[in-house]
């Protein structure tokens, strides 16, 4: 009779029932009093069935609540494993949309064993079929100079140094990786300042590499968020383009 049920309190706003050892019960709860007595009742109730039974009859009733118990862990773990393998395969499908494809073999095989664990040899074959026709992972190549003019967008800093970049992806190619080229000029001394304009002070000039744990579908928009630490003043222009991004065609 060591755990004894408690109510939480948790300061008035939530009330929650649940076994703790009396020795660890927190200074924020109470003990369920009537639930006690029950407890301490069947508790007693069994120490008298107990000690009338012969050994023969303890052994075989050790042995059957043995066998219940085996069964009800194996109910529970097949119920915990088949809500895992439920989940894996659903986010490997998920990743196989995205062509992440070595995350989606990994959770392929998650699914798998979990199928397997919960006794479902027909889902777990099946999964195995889905995995070994999941595409190889290929490396991301660099998109060719007619496909990266067609990455178009808008750039800024925010004002707690976040560098946002929103990009349109004109290309035929799945984009997850680019490249641009930021730089800061002092323009207090010029009415309309450029890029090229010979006497403007260069603040920072720099390149920032971005990318998404999914690929940026041709057609698509996406934003891209860096935290780069600086903040344009008033006096002082940002500019940016692309200089080289990364996909599959």
């Amino acid at each position: 009779m060591a755990f004894v049920p408690r109510i939480l309190l948790n300061n008035r706003s939530e009330v929650r029932r649940e076994y703790s050892p009396f020795y660890a019960m927190p200074p924020d709860s109470q003990i369920n009093i009537a639930q006690l007595v029950v407890n301490v009742t069947f508790a007693a109730l069994t120490g008298v069935v107990v000690a009338n039974m012969s050994r023969r009859q303890l052994l075989w009733t050790v042995g059957v609540l043995a066998i219940a118990a085996a069964a009800t862990f194996m109910v529970v773990a097949g119920r915990a494993a088949t809500k895992r393998a439920l989940s894996d395969q659903a986010l490997a499908r998920k990743l196989l949309q995205e062509r992440d494809f070595a995350g989606a073999k990994q959770y392929f095989r998650n699914a798998r064993l979990n199928w397997w664990i919960a006794g479902n040899a027909s889902n777990a074959l099946r999964i195995n079929a889905e995995e070994k026709n999941c595409p190889e992972p290929v490396p991301d190549k660099s998109l060719p100079a007619d496909q990266l003019v067609r990455l178009q967008g808008t750039a800024s800093v925010s004002n707690s140094g976040t560098l946002e970049c929103t990009v349109y992806n004109g290309s035929s190619w799945h984009v997850r990786t680019i490249l641009i080229h930021v730089d800061v000029v002092d323009v207090s001394e010029f009415g309309s300042p450029t890029p090229n304009q010979p006497k403007q002070r260069l603040i920072l000039s720099r390149d920032f590499r971005l990318s998404n744990q999914t690929y940026l579908d041709p057609l698509a928009t996406v934003a891209f968020h860096q935290l780069v630490g600086f903040q344009p003043a008033p006096s002082q222009k940002f500019y940016w383009h692309v200089v080289s991004a990364e996909g599959q065609p």
